[in-house]
């Protein structure tokens, strides 16, 4: 009996540590397929340089940039059921698609106005390095680049919604 138990905790040692170690191994994997993204340490910010920034860029809180992500979402869930209601018919969803769009165009009209208003407090020489901050961060897609993960491992953004560098993106067409 004893024989048996000790067998069986060692088999499901070996299953558990062979699970982990695949969870490891994929997550890794994953890891070396995203892109390099700037890191924040190339930039001669300081911490106080960022905390100034985000003071500027959250005058208005985070609320309006969260209600238009949230807008976003629900449009794209909406064109996601329009297009499962009409297959093989992607204009039944356009007019979802245009409001998505306008949408897209407002958060990023918010984005630059922040970015804008964080520009005029800056001087002149932070003013060029903020901007080549932003431009090596703007691969990251929406809201300009700006806000995902800024800061040194600070998290999520500061300034809009966003995803973290090295959040897996879904691929249109591939489940």
């Amino acid at each position: 009996m004893k024989k048996a138990l000790i067998t069986a905790i060692f088999v499901f040692s070996v299953v558990l540590n062979l699970a982990v170690a695949g969870t490891l191994g994929w997550h890794y994997w994953q890891m070396q397929r995203q892109p390099a993204f700037p890191s924040v340490a190339d930039t001669k910010l300081t911490d106080d340089d960022f905390k100034f920034i985000r003071q500027q860029c959250m005058g208005n809180g985070p609320g309006p940039m969260r209600e238009l992500k949230g807008r976003i979402t629900e449009k794209r869930m909406e064109a996601l059921d329009l297009l499962a209601a009409s297959p093989g018919n992607p204009e039944a969803a356009e007019p979802k698609i245009r409001d998505l769009v306008a949408l897209t165009g407002q958060m990023e009209r918010q984005a630059a106005a922040r970015i804008s208003k964080v520009m005029a407090a800056l001087p002149d020489e932070k003013r060029q390095e903020f901007l080549a901050f932003l431009k090596a961060r703007a691969v990251l897609g929406p809201g300009m680049g700006f806000g995902r993960g800024m800061g040194h491992g600070r998290g999520r953004g500061w300034c809009g919604p966003g995803q973290p560098p090295g959040t897996p993106q879904a691929v249109p067409g591939k489940n």
